[in-house]
Parts: structure tokens; C-alpha cells; sequence
């Protein structure tokens, strides 16, 4: 590897099916993201994390975003 890291996949589970239930420091609730407004909040939250960078979150929230008929365009 040339130094860097390969992107990180946040992943969506049921909470019942979820196979690594309760590991990590951040299990988001899908309930904590619906609104605009919470998927703002976790991403300024999730920034001040170092690893962010190297994480697909920008889809989650794209994604987020389309589900509220919000499209960034190209």
C-alpha cells in the first residue's frame, strides 16, 4: 500500500440483523439522521474525527438529502 487508507463503508443494519451490534463508537440510530437538520448535526460532530475523510459518510448524507427530494446536482 502507498500510504493510504482505503475508504471506510458506513453500513445500514436493522438493529436485529446488525452482526456487530454495540462495537464501535458510533452506531447512529436511523431515527438520529432522517431530518436535514440531524444529518447536520452528526456530520459536525463526525468532523472532528480524524478518520472521517476516509469514510463514504459524504454518500450517506447525499443519500439522506435525495430522500428529502434535495438533489446536489452535477
Amino acid at each position: 500500500m502507498t500510504g493510504r487508507w482505503p475508504t471506510a463503508t458506513w453500513l445500514v443494519f436493522h438493529s436485529g440483523c446488525d452482526p456487530e451490534r454495540g462495537r464501535g463508537p458510533h452506531h447512529i440510530d436511523v431515527n438520529q439522521i432522517r431530518s436535514a437538520w440531524a444529518s447536520l448535526a452528526w456530520t459536525a460532530r463526525l468532523t472532528h474525527e480524524p478518520w472521517l475523510s476516509v469514510t463514504d459518510w459524504r454518500l450517506v448524507i447525499e443519500r439522506v438529502a435525495e430522500d428529502h427530494g434535495e438533489s446536489l446536482g452535477s
